[in-house]
């Protein structure tokens, strides 16, 4: 029983797992501590404004941390939009205030053709079926055992009005990175289910189109 209360206090201490992308506007990008980290924050998404749940937890914005080498190239994209590729930690560096570093930061791609119609053939789902429109500004490979491929959007043109929604195969999750990286709003097809599949996503939610909709960030 020990041994068992061991091995859960251990997995527990890892917390969640993700590599991947966020976009939105770099607001800030300074250095803290002792031990100098970089810490940022970025505002979700096209005109969204800072907020927390009913908990009390910080959503928008989010909160990263960066090697004190990279500090100021980062700095130079502040109050920019742009994409921050990223790796959260299994365990936290002390000396960060997050566990998630930034590994990459540059502008969105507004200029480039919008990104194509991307489908799945895996479709699920037994509750209900729709669309919504609006801009991908999370897409990351989550989990400590088990991957699953999760994305956010922010729905219609601004604000922060956000949902979590996941995709079943590698070439989706692909697509919604390159929506993410372009900025440009697209319509969201879903399947919701009643009971969630826990081995291939976090969300009741299961996309199987993703089209391109509407003009980029202003």
């Amino acid at each position: 029983a020990l041994c068992l209360l061991v091995a859960q206090s251990a997995f527990a201490l890892m917390g969640d797992f993700s590599v991947g992308y966020r976009m939105g506007n770099l607001t800030k990008l300074s250095t803290k501590g002792i031990i100098k980290s970089g810490e940022g924050q970025l505002l979700l998404g096209n005109e969204s404004s800072p907020y927390t749940n009913k908990a009390g937890k910080a959503i928008n914005p989010w909160y990263f941390s960066a090697s004190k080498k990279d500090v100021n190239e980062f700095q130079a994209l502040t109050g920019e939009y742009v994409v921050v590729e990223y790796e959260q930690a299994r365990v936290k560096n002390p000396m960060k205030d997050t566990d998630y570093t930034a590994k990459k930061i540059y502008p969105v791609t507004r200029t480039l053709p919008s990104p194509q119609v991307c489908q799945s053939s895996k479709v699920s789902g037994m509750k209900s079926d729709g669309v919504r429109a609006g801009r991908i500004v999370k897409a990351s490979l989550k989990g400590n055992v088990i991957n699953t491929w999760e994305i956010e959007v922010q729905m219609g043109d601004g604000g922060n009005q956000f949902k979590n929604m996941s995709v079943s195969e590698k070439h989706m999750f692909d697509c919604a990175v390159a929506y993410l990286k372009s900025g440009k709003k697209a319509k969201i097809y879903y399947k919701e289910s009643f009971i969630k599949n826990p081995l291939e996503q976090n969300t009741n939610y299961d996309v199987y189109k993703i089209e391109p909709v509407g003009a980029g960030l202003n």
